[in-house]
């Protein structure tokens, strides 16, 4: 019986996602025209919130990692070697999420004429991202899982490769965000997805765009809101203070990565994210942002 409701569930929940899809790309840029909001600051709230989420979730279960791995090394060099793989993506991961953060098109958009240095990047990230770990160290408890380290190990390099293959493909495949295609820019009006734009280098030069301007395709926050459905019950697995609560965050949170694209002005979604009613209620089947 409980095999059947699941079955049925998952039916629903593809066709509804198929149905949504489906409205998503040939209606978008209706969609879009009729909930895109310039220059909204709680948008922005809601980015770096995603920022800050993704990677310092990302960090609080290297942290675990970490410490599952010195617990099940039973000699001196492993030891040596989990902590020097541990720093090295830890520092990596801060500097990258600080990256993220100030560029032009987060925290950026807040100080124009600002331009922010390697040393800005380096001291946010670590400021940020660092402490994470720490927390994801001690949190973790003092019993060695070995299921545990190699499902941890497993989430992160998804987290990971579907992190740079967002960033990638996006690069590749070029379509500018709703917010350009409403500037006035010759040559870039609005495609659907499907259609990507040649030249995005001779236009990102020509009218100096800010560095995600022609990456609208695909969202990188669909992605994360997607990746929820396997992060929130993967901590509460490795933190034993969040086990009684491993149901609240995948049913119930709002995940801001998600919430801006409402509110924002760049790239529409149109792949199914974390679930259903949340792609009815959050999006209206596609976001601008």
């Amino acid at each position: 019986m409980r095999l059947a409701v699941k079955r049925n569930v998952y039916l629903v929940i593809a066709a509804l996602s198929v149905i949504l899809f489906t409205i998503g790309s040939f209606c978008d840029q209706t969609i879009a025209a009729a909930v895109y909001r310039p220059n909204q600051p709680a948008a922005l709230v809601f980015t770096i919130l995603g920022y800050v989420l993704f990677f310092g979730t990302f960090q609080l279960l290297t942290g675990a990692l970490f410490r599952q791995l010195l617990l099940l090394s039973q000699t001196r060099i492993k030891r040596i070697l989990c902590t020097f793989i541990c720093c090295y993506t830890s520092i990596s991961t801060a500097v990258l999420g600080g990256a993220g953060l100030i560029s032009d098109s987060v925290i950026g958009l807040l100080f124009p004429n600002t331009a922010f240095g390697f040393r800005h990047t380096v001291c946010i990230g670590l400021l940020l991202f660092l402490p994470p770990v720490i927390l994801g160290m001690f949190m973790n408890g003092k019993q060695a899982k070995k299921h545990l380290a190699y499902s941890i190990l497993i989430l992160l390099v998804i987290m990971a490769v579907s992190f740079f293959g967002q960033v990638i493909f996006s690069s590749l495949y070029s379509r500018p965000r709703f917010r350009i295609t409403q500037s006035g820019l010759e040559g870039l009006e609005f495609t659907p997805w499907y259609e990507p734009i040649d030249n995005a280098a001779f236009f990102s030069e020509t009218y100096h765009l800010k560095s995600d301007a022609l990456r609208s395709f695909f969202s990188g926050h669909a992605l994360d809101a997607v990746l929820n459905l396997a992060i929130f019950p993967a901590l509460a697995q490795t933190f034993p203070i969040w086990k009684e609560k491993r149901t609240l965050p995948a049913d119930h949170s709002l995940r801001s990565d998600s919430a801006d694209r409402v509110l924002k002005n760049g790239a529409w979604c149109t792949l199914p994210e974390r679930h259903i009613r949340w792609n009815a209620v959050r999006s209206g089947f596609c976001y601008p942002v």
